[in-house]
């Protein structure tokens, strides 16, 4: 496992916001990642120098690990160019443990397009899932309970209620992290 610094810029790769000339933030807006694309190129990469995906995971050796900066590295020196490092490398690390061998590699670069939709969607879940326990836990740490904070939300005259703008508020007051999107109300839990 190495862990050579990268030039990837996360602010971007996260969707933060850029300045404006007049000097307001915007969101970074960007399309969903849709991997399937970089996941033919990286294939097809790899089939046409090795001939097989099976001939090119015993050549680079499975036991082989890479973080992001490690991959984008990676990536530069076989010559493949992904539309989005970050998104790609996410799609890969399906247990979120911020590191990819090669063998998670190859399993992503076999399987097919519904069964890559699926895999998508997993992590997406998985996501959703840390994300939402890092919230309850900022909330439990800050406010004692869950519950308690919804009280005081009442107390301020609200009705104990999650408007999309003061899940915005609770989530820069507790320095969490989310996609733009999911601040604008998209934020799966959200959604129903």
């Amino acid at each position: 496992s190495g862990s050579a610094s990268c030039a990837v810029d996360m602010s971007v790769a996260a969707g933060e916001r850029s300045t404006t000339t007049a000097g307001e933030k915007e969101p970074y807006e960007r399309e969903a990642y849709e991997p399937q694309a970089d996941v033919d190129k990286v294939a097809r990469h790899f089939v046409e120098r090795y001939g097989t995906l099976e001939k090119a995971l015993k050549a680079l050796g499975p036991e082989c690990e890479f973080d992001l900066c490690t991959f984008e590295v990676a990536l530069k020196k076989w010559g493949i160019r992904v539309d989005s490092v970050v998104d790609f490398f996410s799609h890969v690390d399906l247990d979120w443990s911020g590191t990819i061998s090669v063998e998670e590699l190859f399993e992503v670069l076999k399987l097919p397009a519904l069964e890559l939709q699926a895999r998508e969607a997993q992590r997406q879940k998985n996501e959703v899932t840390r994300i939402c326990e890092e919230l309850g836990y900022r909330i439990q740490s800050r406010f004692g309970s869950v519950s308690q904070y919804f009280a005081k939300l009442s107390a301020e005259g609200g009705q104990g209620d999650l408007s999309k703008a003061k899940f915005s508020k609770l989530v820069r007051d507790l320095d969490v992290e989310l996609e733009p999107e999911w601040l604008g109300g998209g934020f799966p839990p959200l959604r129903r």
